[in-house]
């Protein structure tokens, strides 16, 4: 796929531009990998994504994530399809078998961001009982559901 001035684009790119669309400037997603499933042995699709979250600008603020969403959109047209953010895994890779397999670390869970400490959850993202991808492409929106405590938007300074 070629952009606006005509330059080849990666998967990987397009991803990361869908990713950002749906963002405030006070975080930013970077993507570091989107893997999905779906089949007999679970009754939706499933999608693994594990991205870094870090706060931007030069600021003191500091935010509780909450909540993550997973907002699925087919760019053939149609309803974006929300993903419930689910656990937190791992991915250990077997060298006898060659293949990695996901390993669960923990329910999800708040997150404290701040422009000094990002996060890097490999986020396990349950889609809607009985639904999974068609053929053809996507759009993921990544977004967050934030809590920011009074007194967490500037930490008090100190005082000599």
């Amino acid at each position: 796929m070629r952009d606006a001035t005509g330059t080849q684009r990666d998967a990987s790119a397009r991803l990361r531009q869908g990713v950002r669309r749906g963002l405030t400037l006070a975080w930013v997603p970077l993507v570091a990998s989107v893997r999905l499933a779906q089949g007999d042995a679970v009754r939706s699709a499933v999608a693994y994504l594990q991205a870094t979250l870090v706060s931007t600008g030069d600021n003191d603020r500091e935010e509780v994530i909450r909540d993550l969403r997973l907002l699925v959109t087919p760019l053939a047209g149609g309803e974006p399809i929300e993903f419930g953010w689910d656990e937190t895994g791992r991915l250990d890779y077997d060298a006898d078998t060659q293949r990695l397999s996901y390993a669960y670390v923990a329910d999800a869970g708040p997150m404290l961001i701040t422009p000094s400490q990002a996060q890097s959850p490999l986020a396990l993202f349950q889609g809607p009982p009985d639904w999974s991808f068609e053929p053809g492409r996507y759009e993921l929106r990544l977004l967050r559901i934030a809590w920011s405590p009074p007194g967490c938007w500037r930490r008090p300074s100190s005082s000599t």
